[in-house]
């Protein structure tokens, strides 16, 4: 498990460490379209955001779920809500 992180709700989260491999990983990208945006980017902190640094819409959050997971193979009616435990929910 990687260093744990200050949580939204005042714990720490631990992370896993490919997780933490692939936020790492997304950084990269994401920092040199930081640059590239230049002055038209907000700054919020986000770790997924548009190209312009603001909160992803839901709706367009969910039509790229459906687009990712009927690629896979896996349905468009699927959602993280089908493999989150009862103790994860909590």
């Amino acid at each position: 498990m990687a260093t744990p992180r200050p949580s939204c709700h005042g714990g720490l989260s631990r992370v896993p460490d490919e997780a933490a491999d692939a936020l790492r990983d997304h950084h990269k990208p994401q920092a040199a379209r930081r640059l590239r945006t230049g002055a038209a980017r907000q700054d919020n902190d986000l770790v997924f955001c548009t190209r312009t640094g603001t909160p992803l819409a839901a709706g367009n959050v969910r039509r790229s779920f459906r687009a990712i997971t009927k690629a896979a193979g896996i349905g468009e009616d699927w959602t993280p809500a089908n493999c989150v435990t009862r103790s994860s929910r909590s």
